[in-house]
């Protein structure tokens, strides 16, 4: 915070609002000068910080029991709500869950998500594995038993109506939730919205279409568009393209619609580091827009690796990052920049220490 010193005296304060820290800096200057002072120079005063308190009382944290292992954790998928207030997180083993955010009362909430006309086969070890959202509908897939089936909820012109989202209910209206398998072998990996809904199994990618542009439980029909196949890791969007792991776990590809062919194509940009992928898998990528174009990509041993890329030219630079043991990446937009956060696990006097620290 900042306070311009009036007077000789001045009493500030401020609540911190449940940060678990905060600095205090000031500087402070006469502009009144006594007696001759040559051009240009600042005469300063003097001044002290008596004393700071804060009103804050607790720690400010907010915690929640989960249901995940370290396992479940390290290969769990996660997606933002279109309204960017909730996160829901998705592994095999346990059924999706939801950490919510509610501006109005500032309060945060996170449990099991509470489906409406949840699919039967959806039990304890055989749950949803990858999500997307699309056409004001959420789409749920990667289910052990049923490989090639993915799922939509209801639609809702207000896209952001979350119990519309969490509403699987099967119809025949065009707003109903639907059901669909696919007829090429292989098991759902990633699923991709944006300007289309892409799909992306062990054997294949996938374009999910209706006629007149909307899917509808009606109207839908499945394209293959490619067969490199992919891993269970989540897909990011990088302007027209879509990236996402090859089944091998050690190629970073990018699949983007081809006009002159009329078709999604994809084709691997890591090919000139595929050394730093030597005997490891990449479990997880995030895109940074600003001020660099970097696709952040963790490898299992906790490697970071980047390829800074301009997809319109198609110029890239791989690069390698030795940050102790990384568990986890993220990206976030901060006042036009994107923020890398990493969880990192350090050792420090002997003992492992996990923080979440920015690049």
């Amino acid at each position: 915070f900042e306070q311009e010193f009036k007077v000789d005296d001045a009493e500030i304060t401020y609540n911190p609002n449940g940060a678990t820290s905060y600095w205090i800096t000031f500087s402070c200057f006469n502009d009144v000068a006594v007696g001759y002072v040559p051009p240009g120079t600042n005469v300063y005063g003097t001044r002290s910080l008596t004393s700071v308190t804060s009103s804050r009382t607790g720690s400010g944290a907010v915690e929640f029991s989960h249901p995940w292992g370290a396992d479940d954790i390290r290969s769990m998928q996660t997606e933002m709500s279109p309204n960017e207030f909730s996160m829901y997180f998705l592994c095999q083993d346990k059924e999706p869950q939801k950490l919510s955010y509610d501006i109005d009362t500032d309060t945060w909430a996170f449990s099991a998500v509470a489906f409406n006309g949840k699919p039967t086969s959806w039990i304890a070890g055989n749950y949803p594995t990858t999500l997307t959202f699309f056409q004001g509908r959420s789409w749920w897939a990667g289910v052990q038993s049923e490989p090639q089936t993915f799922w939509g909820s209801k639609s809702n012109d207000e896209s952001t109506v979350e119990n519309e989202l969490e509403d699987l209910t099967t119809g025949t209206e065009a707003n109903d939730g639907l059901e669909f398998s696919l007829s090429k072998a292989g098991r759902i990996r990633w699923m991709e919205g944006g300007g289309n809904l892409v799909i992306g199994t062990n054997a294949g990618e996938f374009l999910i279409n209706g006629s007149q542009g909307l899917i509808t439980p009606d109207d839908i029909f499945v394209a293959q568009q490619s067969a490199e196949g992919g891993e269970g890791v989540n897909s990011i969007q990088v302007g027209s393209m879509i990236m996402f792991i090859s089944g091998d776990g050690r190629k970073l590809l990018a699949i983007r619609y081809q006009e002159d062919q009329n078709q999604w194509r994809a084709n691997e940009i890591s090919f000139t580091a595929e050394n730093l992928t030597l005997n490891k898998k990449i479990i997880s990528i995030a895109y940074a827009r600003n001020p660099e174009s970097i696709i952040w990509c963790l490898l299992d041993d906790g490697t970071l690796i980047g390829c800074t890329y301009d997809p319109y030219t198609e110029t890239m630079g791989w690069h390698k990052h030795s940050i102790a043991n990384v568990l986890g990446i993220s990206v976030s937009e901060k006042s036009g920049f994107s923020i890398l956060s990493l969880t990192v696990q350090r050792l420090i006097e002997g003992q492992p220490v996990t923080y979440v620290e920015e690049l």
